[in-house]
């Protein structure tokens, strides 16, 4: 039963130093499963409560790998650590934290943590964890066309190799139970960790940053993993809610910033991530309202020419990063009140007029950074020497009433000038190239979409949970896709001068 493992889990986490408010239960939610809120005869949460805190020993991650234990201070490796030492020195931290949640879960009651692992959606309950990367391909088959359906693809991928990599390992050192180690418990340790994890220098006191890092082995970083944090896991996320992690010596404490009813969920913030980033790590979309929308499409940068814009990384630099740069384009214009992930990516239009600096809605539906990196890379350098030249102009004449975001100077004062209301003469004929270059890429990516929805059964009565969000995803991103494209044609419109024809190699800068 739920109550039976949210009381073990309750009583675990207290004796070993969690915190819950006394105003503040967890409980099993049919839709959201585990999750917290304040009972219906509370007199609920004013703002600063402190709901929920996890101690450092409590964290389940790659430290607990090295330690073969619970984290306490000081910190002491074993002599004997819980896996192979080639399979230790010769896999991703990651992929150890993984590989050591499974050995958790594979020892049962013995495990230090069974009464949060027991809390956690179970391995055999597929339905319950697994994201797009693991669903059936039958059901994969409805994001076919979208960008969500090439990131479950290429995780996918990835999973299984990292996994057999790991695998072949403990086979070779001749780990106890080594076949216990199954692709559908790695595929759940691999979903836990995504869903759930929290970054080290965010949930960690500096004190305990410090002692921890000489254990790390070298070339590791703090941040190279992340650390599953039980109870403090258990608020589920929301774009808008506003809270503090406040980090102690050896606790970090969910603080919420505004009152909270009685009745009501208590909701954590885990970042601006948008409805494909939610589909493809928890297997939900965040519905639109008036107040919010959480509808965005990502484009991968195929190769960064740096030019005029030395914060992006270079192409060397993102092959070893492993981050490739993605840019947003959304449903709503990124400045709009609603459009609160696309908001905090932005450095020039952000929603807050800036004094006597007026700008063009032509490419409102993209961010900031999409399209000063896409414009640079099909202007020509005299074009571009006339960007810059209108932008120092344009910054004198604003300067000190316009205040650019610190590090954002160049980027801010160029954008500035592409997007100049009314646009720089000699610009006129650069900027109806931009936007149709924008359109043709949008329209191959909307004709993508309907050719690879050919065949799909769609009608809903016959479709499964799966592939119910799926066809509700491919909705979303033909939305997004027609209202980007409509803001260009308006756009457009108002601008004068001729244009030159768009192919294909131009729109290739880009790719879902």
């Amino acid at each position: 039963m739920a109550s039976g493992r949210i009381d073990a889990l309750v009583d675990w986490a207290h004796r070993h130093g969690a915190r819950l408010h006394l105003d503040a239960e967890i409980y099993h939610d049919p839709q959201t499963g585990f999750s917290v809120r304040v009972p219906a005869t509370s007199p609920g949460l004013e703002a600063g409560s402190r709901v929920l805190s996890c101690p450092s020993s409590l964290g389940l991650s790659y430290l607990n790998a090295l330690l073969d234990g619970p984290v306490a201070f000081p910190p002491r490796l074993p002599t004997v650590p819980p896996f192979p030492r080639d399979f230790m020195g010769g896999n991703p931290a990651q992929v150890i934290g993984r590989f050591f949640l499974m050995q958790q879960f594979l020892e049962g009651t013995n495990s230090f943590w069974w009464p949060y692992i027991r809390s956690l959606p179970q391995p055999e309950h597929i339905s319950a964890w697994s994201g797009p990367p693991f669903w059936p391909d039958q059901d994969v088959e409805y994001l076919a066309g979208t960008n969500a359906h090439a990131s479950g693809v290429e995780i996918r991928a990835n999973v299984r190799a990292e996994f057999k990599a790991a695998r072949r390992q403990l086979k070779a050192a001749a780990h106890p139970g080594w076949r216990d180690y199954t692709p559908i418990l790695y595929h759940w340790a691999y979903s836990i960790f995504t869903s759930r994890s929290f970054r080290p220098s965010l949930v960690l006191a500096e004190a305990a940053q410090h002692a921890l890092r000489p254990l790390l082995p070298a070339g590791v970083g703090l941040d190279d993993f992340s650390i599953l944090q039980p109870v403090f896991d258990v608020a589920n996320h929301s774009p808008a809610a506003r809270v503090v992690w406040e980090v102690g010596e050896h606790h970090c404490t969910l603080v919420t910033a505004d009152p909270v009813a009685p009745g009501a969920q208590v909701l954590n913030y885990y970042g601006p991530k948008t409805n494909a980033e939610l589909l493809i790590a928890y297997g939900f979309l965040v519905p639109a309202s008036e107040t919010l929308h959480n509808d965005y499409l990502h484009f991968r940068k195929r190769m960064v020419d740096r030019g005029h814009d030395p914060q992006q990384p270079s192409e060397a630099e993102q092959k070893r990063d492993k981050k490739p740069v993605e840019f947003l384009v959304s449903l709503r214009p990124m400045d709009h009140i609603s459009s609160i992930s696309g908001r905090k990516r932005q450095f020039l239009r952000v929603g807050t007029a800036q004094p006597g600096l007026r700008l063009s809605r032509v490419f409102s539906h993209l961010e900031d950074a999409f399209i000063l990196d896409f414009a640079l890379s099909l202007m020509t350098e005299t074009e571009q020497d006339i960007l810059v030249e209108h932008s120092k102009l344009l910054k004198a004449k604003h300067d000190p009433d316009v205040v650019a975001p610190a590090g954002m100077e160049l980027q801010f004062w160029l954008l500035a000038a592409l997007l100049a209301d009314p646009a720089e003469p000699r610009l006129v004929a650069v900027l109806v190239r931009i936007t149709d270059a924008f359109d043709c890429k949008l329209r191959q990516d909307l004709d993508s979409l309907h050719e690879a929805a050919e065949g799909l059964e769609l009608d809903v009565a016959r479709l499964n949970r799966n592939q119910k969000t799926a066809l509700e995803y491919r909705e979303r991103v033909e939305a997004v896709l027609r209202a980007a494209m409509a803001s260009l044609a308006e756009g457009r419109k108002g601008l004068q001068g001729g244009s030159t024809p768009v192919n294909a190699e131009q729109s290739e800068h880009v790719a879902d």
